[in-house]
């Protein structure tokens, strides 16, 4: 066996040799290179501020509330040779499974962040909120070296709460009694004033059941849209119409009927009900 005594001819032989190693530890079955070299970056220690948001203190524009929240975390890049090249963070509304909201997050110093190259990266959500817009918010973090390796995933909530006030019914006008013609048809209208302490324009439906009829649940809406389809003479001015028809087609139509009141808000929660009693004669 014959040695090679020239150390440029040894050193070249040893570097073409550790080269054949890197590219054959890369390589795919299929043929394809793949660089496994390195460890992904790790997430930790996140937040949000504030952890909650109470919608009574925050000010409405247009029935829809303005809400922000600053989140951050720790992005350590476990492979020096691969620092941390993209941080994220994606916000999901209650029983959501994908983020209405994406944001990349930022470790330069400027605000929400506080101390530039420190690894925690920061940013801030904003969106606008509906009084229904109440629950847990999941936030999720994620992260991606310059080599293309992605971090852990973590999730923190954001609860999103608010106090309810409920609707109120009263001054409901409605006959007591009705005579309808034999044969003939008879309309009349009842009234019931709707006021909710979060607002008129919490206010989701009015409307009444036939607790006697065949179908108890069944609504039938009234409106506040001043249209002569409902009968209502003023829109907007928290008086809610219906204009009931009666038809004498049935031999058992004139009988007493009662009717139950109430409204709903944005959060679906009911008001009191107002029980009335008409009879059909």
């Amino acid at each position: 066996m014959m040695y090679d005594q020239n150390p440029q001819s040894t050193a070249r032989a040893f570097l073409l040799a550790a080269l054949a190693l890197v590219v054959a530890g890369c390589e795919e079955p299929g043929g394809g290179i793949v660089d496994r070299i390195g460890t992904p970056p790790y997430l930790s220690a996140a937040t949000v501020q504030p952890a909650i948001i109470d919608l009574r203190t925050v000010t409405p524009v247009n029935g829809s509330y303005p809400v922000s929240a600053s989140v951050a975390v720790q992005a350590t890049a476990t492979d020096r040779l691969h620092p941390v090249f993209w941080v994220s963070a994606g916000i999901c509304s209650p029983r959501a499974d994908s983020p209405f909201q994406e944001i990349t997050l930022r470790d330069d110093g400027v605000a929400p962040d506080a101390t530039a190259g420190d690894s925690h990266f920061a940013g801030t959500f904003t969106w606008t909120a509906s009084k229904r817009d109440i629950g847990r918010f999941p936030i999720r973090f994620s992260a991606r070296d310059e080599n293309g390796l992605e971090s852990n995933v973590l999730e923190i909530p954001l609860e999103i709460i608010r106090q309810n006030n409920l609707p109120v019914l009263s001054s409901l006008t409605a006959p007591d009694t009705v005579l309808l013609p034999a044969g003939g048809s008879l309309d009349f209208a009842m009234t019931v004033a709707a006021s909710d302490p979060d607002g008129a324009q919490d206010i989701r439906e009015v409307y009444f059941r036939s607790l006697d009829s065949s179908d108890p649940n069944r609504k039938f809406f009234l409106y506040d849209d001043g249209s002569p389809s409902s009968g209502d003479r003023v829109s907007d001015d928290g008086i809610y119409t219906i204009t009931v028809s009666l038809v004498d087609n049935s031999p058992t139509i004139r009988h007493p009927y009662r009717f139950a009141f109430q409204a709903v808000d944005s959060p679906g929660d009911t008001s009191n009900t107002i029980l009335h009693i008409l009879t059909v004669r």
